[in-house]
């Protein structure tokens, strides 16, 4: 069977319109696939595709997107929220203190981890957030 992002978008958004800036912001998101963009980023994005999107619609599109468990919202860094499309498998993210660059690693123990949690207080975990921050190969 293939798998159709767009099918699948219109059946999460539950009955919400599928306009052409939902598209459109989607659309880039996909794109954007492992770059984990801020918001401006987005938005200068978007502009290019339609110059009648605004900031607030692209803010609105994304908050239901994270309702519809489409996209996840990432506190990276202080200055800027960051967004990715939801992935099946779980990651962590590296966030260089100098340049910025984020860069996604899977966490070998992470199986260990929930278990081990689950075992010691009882918790059934959905998913694990790591955050690890220092320099770069390229900043180092």
């Amino acid at each position: 069977m293939d798998h159709n992002p767009t099918c699948e978008l219109r059946t999460k958004m539950q009955g919400k319109r599928m306009t052409k800036q939902r598209q459109i912001i989607f659309d880039l998101m996909k794109q954007q696939c492992g770059k984990h963009p801020h918001v401006m980023e987005l938005y200068s994005l978007a502009k290019k595709k339609d110059p009648n999107i605004n900031l607030s619609t692209l803010y609105r599109t994304l908050t239901e997107f994270k309702k519809a468990d489409i996209v996840e919202e990432l506190h990276l860094e202080e200055e800027h929220h960051h967004y990715e499309i939801k992935q099946a498998e779980q990651h962590q993210h590296f966030v260089c203190e100098k340049c910025g660059a984020i860069t996604e690693f899977d966490l070998p123990a992470e199986q260990k981890i929930e278990k081990e949690l689950a075992k010691v207080h009882g918790f059934k975990i959905k998913t694990i957030k790591m955050i690890a921050s220092g320099l770069c190969k390229k900043c180092r």
